[in-house]
C-alpha cells in the first residue's frame, strides 16, 4: 500500500473524487453501449444481459444502485408532452441465480433505450447517507431491551442476566462521557 504524507493525502481526496465520478460515468457508458448493442442486434439480450451482470459485479460499491437502475420505471414524457412510464431495461431478475436475464424474444425499444441512457444509476439510486457505527448506543438499546423483557417477558424471550450484567458492568467501566 502506498504510503502518503498529510499534505499528499489532502490532496489526494480531489483525484478519489474525481475518480469516484470517472468510474460511475464508465459504468454507465459500459452499460449504455451493451443496450445500444442489444437495441442493434434484437437477438443479442442474452448476451448484453449476460455482460450487465459481469458489470454488475465488477464494481461492488456501485452494484446496487447500478441493480436498482436495471429494474428502474422511469416517468418519460414524448415529442408531444404526453407522460408515461417506461421501464429501463426489459430484464429479470432470477433470486435463485442471483442474476438478471432475458428471454430470446425480448427486445429493447428506442424509447427504453433513451430513457436508461438520460438517467443514469446514481440518479436513480442515489447513494445513502453515511451511518457510522455507535457502538455504544447500540449497547444502550440492548439493556433497555433486556431490562424491559426482564420486566415484561415475551414468549420465547431467553435473557442470560449473569452475562447481561457484566456486559453492562463492562460498558459503564468504559463508556466515554
Amino acid at each position: 500500500m502506498q504510503k502518503y504524507t498529510f499534505e499528499q493525502a489532502k490532496g489526494n481526496v480531489a483525484k478519489v473524487e474525481k475518480s469516484a465520478a470517472s468510474l460511475q460515468t464508465l459504468i454507465h457508458a459500459t452499460a449504455i453501449a451493451f443496450l445500444k448493442h442489444w437495441h442493434d442486434n434484437p437477438k443479442a439480450g442474452p448476451e448484453v444481459a449476460e455482460q450487465l451482470n459481469l458489470l454488475q459485479a465488477a464494481s461492488p460499491y456501485h452494484a446496487r444502485a447500478f441493480s436498482v437502475w436495471l429494474g428502474a420505471t422511469v416517468e418519460v414524457t414524448d415529442a408531444k408532452g404526453e407522460t408515461s412510464m417506461v421501464r429501463l431495461v426489459p430484464l429479470r431478475y432470477s433470486e435463485e441465480n442471483k442474476n438478471w436475464y432475458v428471454h430470446n424474444e425480448d427486445v429493447i425499444k428506442g424509447k427504453q433505450f433513451v430513457a436508461a441512457r438520460d438517467n443514469t444509476f446514481w440518479e436513480i439510486s442515489p447513494p445513502p447517507a453515511p451511518k457510522p457505527l455507535n457502538d455504544m448506543a447500540i449497547l444502550e438499546n440492548f439493556f433497555a431491551k433486556c431490562a424491559k423483557h426482564t420486566k415484561e417477558p415475551v414468549d420465547g424471550d431467553v435473557i442470560h442476566l449473569d452475562m447481561v450484567k457484566e456486559l453492562r458492568a463492562v460498558y459503564l467501566k468504559h463508556k466515554v462521557a
